[in-house]
């Protein structure tokens, strides 16, 4: 697994020692089938996904109406952000577009090895944050086609 790991977006050119601190909080892997519910918005937040393959709708669904498609996700991507700062809870549903795998990180794990090594913990937000930005790009472009002036 630490191949698999090591490849991702998130650790790519990550040193030796921020590589082994990351695989630290790894927790195995994961597969889910197309169809499956991963995130329920409002549920604890206690895990980060890195997406190794397959795609994942970020759905949110308001009350007594159909699921929205906010984006999709693919493999490389990270999947949950909401256990970086509290309340700790899934902001938008998540479910799997095809059949999906990903190494399932501890976010306690992550957050406390991101304390006690500050460097660690900065290099890894960066990456999250740059991961981040390009999915808010995406969705600013999405909303710019959906709402922009037509020709």
């Amino acid at each position: 697994m630490s191949e698999k790991l090591r490849s991702h977006r998130v650790a790519r050119d990550f040193d030796s020692a921020s590589l082994a601190v990351l695989e630290s909080c790894s927790l195995g892997e994961v597969a889910w089938k197309k169809g499956e519910c991963i995130l329920t918005s409002g549920d604890e937040a206690t895990r980060c996904y890195l997406l190794t393959s397959g795609d994942v709708f970020i759905q949110t669904t308001p009350p007594g109406r159909s699921p929205t498609l906010l984006q999709t996700i693919r493999g490389g991507d990270v999947l949950g952000w909401s256990w970086v700062i509290p309340p700790y809870r899934w902001a938008f549903d998540a479910c799997a577009a095809t059949d999906a795998t990903a190494i399932v990180l501890d976010a306690a794990k992550l957050l406390a090895a991101s304390e006690a090594d500050p460097r660690f913990g900065y290099t890894l937000m960066k990456r999250l944050f740059t991961l981040l930005t390009d999915r808010l790009q995406a969705t600013r472009l999405q909303l710019m086609d959906l709402y922009g002036p037509r020709a």
